[in-house]
């Protein structure tokens, strides 16, 4: 299984591009995406989500990840042609999940 993140439109990030030509750093993804990956890596996703359907772990990944600056979509990746993606637009309707 494989996750990606997704950032607003180049066009959307035009007034946030630093100084340093990004606009962020892969060290602030790394410091918020560390400990989320820890959580899940060799480890049984039933013990993390009651549900884990590649739905609800895109929408709990996007929930875990939200300090990521610009930080647009999540997309799970089950196999090459499976895959399910969830954008900070959809959370106002997507499934609550609450769990670690």
């Amino acid at each position: 299984m494989k996750f990606y993140l997704g950032f607003h439109h180049p066009h959307q990030l035009a007034h946030a591009v630093g100084a340093m030509g990004w606009v962020c750093d892969f060290a602030e993804i790394d410091a918020v995406a560390r400990p989320v990956i820890a959580m899940l890596d060799h480890s049984s996703l039933n013990a993390t989500l009651p549900n884990p359907t590649s739905e609800l772990l895109c929408v709990w990944l996007l929930r875990k990840l939200a300090k990521v600056p610009h930080l647009y979509a999540v997309q799970v990746c089950e196999t090459e042609r499976s895959s399910c993606m969830v954008t900070i637009d959809d959370l106002d309707s997507a499934t609550e999940v609450t769990c670690g």
